[in-house]
């Protein structure tokens, strides 16, 4: 058993930490498998085209468009993607929850954590410009 004292990172951080790359984040690859599991795939699209037109400035950029992203049983489908296939023992991975981390941590900005704590349209723009970058398999830095 893996057991973090911090949530999933699944969003870009762009306010000081380098973390701009949606597909290198782990809890972002296991919810998109999970969207695909279930036969959403069409969401991915939809959330592409929501990105694209908010960058594009063809609607208020007041949110991040890839905040509907959310899997409950991600934790699951992280362990499947980053154990080794020889590895024998069971694997399972144990986050913190946002609600108790940004309790217990209220001074913290947890912006890739939480994609609704984006303080500017610049966040929201990068966490946009970011899901358009993997969707589109460009391995670039969203700013």
């Amino acid at each position: 058993m893996v057991v973090s004292s911090a949530p999933q990172i699944r969003f870009p951080d762009c306010y000081g930490i380098d973390m701009s790359k949606m597909g290198d984040f782990v809890a972002f690859r296991a919810m998109i498998h999970l969207v695909k599991e279930q036969g959403k795939d069409f969401m991915l699209g939809e959330i592409y085209e929501q990105c694209r037109s908010a960058n594009d400035g063809q609607e208020n950029l007041s949110r991040n468009c890839t905040s509907c992203l959310r899997q409950k049983r991600s934790p699951k489908k992280i362990a499947d993607i980053v154990r080794p296939e020889d590895m024998k023992a069971d694997l399972q991975i144990v986050f913190q929850t946002i609600e108790i981390y940004t309790r217990l941590y209220p001074c913290i900005r947890a912006t890739g954590i939480s994609p609704e704590n984006y303080p500017t349209q610049g966040g929201m723009k990068v966490a946009n410009q970011s899901y358009l970058n993997y969707m589109d398999g460009k391995l670039v830095r969203a700013y």
